[in-house]
């Protein structure tokens, strides 16, 4: 009976996993296919700019309410239409001409996914027993990688045998297999019936639940200390993200063959960090995978941000990459085995809400700083902001105040 369990469970997972790397894959060719075209449309980087505002606005928009229902419903039936309702946008997307049309369809395709994200994690954490949880987290941030690299390279393909509109539908077609596919994984049991949502007004649900996660906040600041890591160093990241091109063209002086090369390299180093994790999942604590993978992502975020020649971008750009796969399994780990089960969903939603503000304005900040001074003292200081960051939290993790903040470490071996 146990045998028969396990090979269900195995099987539940390769599924779940399947489902994720074609949506990982699908993320990156719609993104490239989408940028294609509105730059076509508008002939304005500033048009390809809104798209990078438009997932932060939407995780604001979604974030606060989202764990609510995610919580309280059924996940895998949610995920599934997710899909389908993505899948059917991204058509649209393909055969419209209207730009302010294609922000439109946009922003609600990046609101699904932000709710799919919350649901997804929810859901994976009932599903994957806890002893392999983190290997389950190191195939799936292997996925990922592998998204980033096959990603561009079959949106290239297929822009050379096809136009960017076909690129687009083929995408959309992608989420609706994957839908198919969530069909087949089971149901899992919820925090309470879908009644008591009926029950309750819709803010009277958010504000008895926003209660609920700052008591937790309160009671667990070492989760939240670790959560407040991985998230302002993600803020830095997508901000530093944003002038990647503008760098890499303008200071270090690229083609846009040895750019196209710069990001190989980094789709590399996410590569075999991920299939490193794999073969060190067994051997290496959490909380190490976590806080030694912040470090050395902040070391090559400096290496990179103080670059004048590609060989020394490309040294930090695989370093990151590397250890950012490390940082991504670890606290997914950690999240999974430290927050309560049936609050994941709220506990995660609200607390991106913030971390996507904060995401906002960074990515705000660093544009018109670079506009104003330099684009690379603008990358330069934000990578020592996310170095400081990290230092002083690490301090923080390492000498806590007080007992209340024990609770995590004994969850997370």
């Amino acid at each position: 009976m146990n045998r028969i369990m396990k090979e269900k469970q195995w099987s539940d997972s390769v599924l779940l996993l399947a489902a994720h790397g074609i949506s990982a894959i699908g993320d990156w060719v719609f993104l490239i296919a989408l940028n294609l075209m509105v730059l076509n449309k508008a002939g304005s980087p500033f048009a390809v700019t809104i798209l990078y505002l438009l997932r932060p606005a939407a995780m604001m928009v979604t974030n606060i309410w989202a764990g609510s229902f995610v919580d309280r419903i059924d996940q895998r039936n949610t995920m599934l239409r997710l899909d389908l309702f993505r899948g059917m946008l991204v058509l649209f997307i393909a055969i419209t001409t209207n730009l302010t049309l294609v922000y439109g369809l946009a922003l609600l395709i990046y609101m699904a996914s932000s709710i799919s994200e919350t649901t997804t994690l929810s859901y994976m954490t009932k599903l994957v027993p806890v002893e392999k949880r983190k290997r389950f987290n190191a195939w799936r941030s292997l996925l990922d990688s592998g998204g980033f690299v096959l990603g561009p390279a079959i949106a290239g393909l297929l822009f050379i045998v096809t136009s960017i509109q076909v690129v687009i539908a083929l995408n959309g077609l992608s989420f609706i297999v994957s839908a198919l596919i969530v069909l087949k994984l089971p149901r899992m049991r919820v925090f309470k019936p879908e009644i008591e949502i009926s029950k309750n007004s819709s803010f009277g649900l958010l504000l008895k639940d926003l209660k609920a996660v700052w008591h937790f906040t309160k009671t667990s600041q070492r989760i939240v200390v670790t959560y407040s890591l991985v998230g302002l160093m993600m803020v830095g990241a997508t901000a530093i993200d944003s002038l990647e091109a503008a760098f890499s063209k303008n200071v270090l002086s690229l083609s846009d063959k040895e750019y196209g090369f710069l990001v190989s390299i980094a789709g590399a180093g996410y590569v075999c960090g991920a299939l490193a994790m794999l073969g060190l999942a067994k051997r290496l604590e959490n909380r190490l995978v976590v806080w030694g993978g912040s470090i050395l992502v902040s070391c090559g975020y400096v290496t990179y941000g103080f670059s004048t020649i590609f060989i020394q971008a490309a040294a930090g750009f695989f370093l990151l990459s590397f250890f950012m796969a490390w940082v991504q399994t670890g606290f997914n780990t950690y999240v999974q085995q430290s927050v309560p089960t049936l609050m994941i969903g709220r506990i995660s939603s609200i607390y991106g809400w913030i971390e996507a503000l904060l995401t906002l304005l960074a990515t705000i900040v660093i544009g018109m700083t670079a506009e104003i001074v330099s684009i690379q003292s603008s990358v330069a200081v934000a990578t020592l902001c996310v170095s400081g960051v990290i230092v002083i939290l690490l301090c923080v993790s390492l000498y806590p105040k007080g007992s209340s903040i024990k609770q995590a470490d004994t969850n997370i071996k």
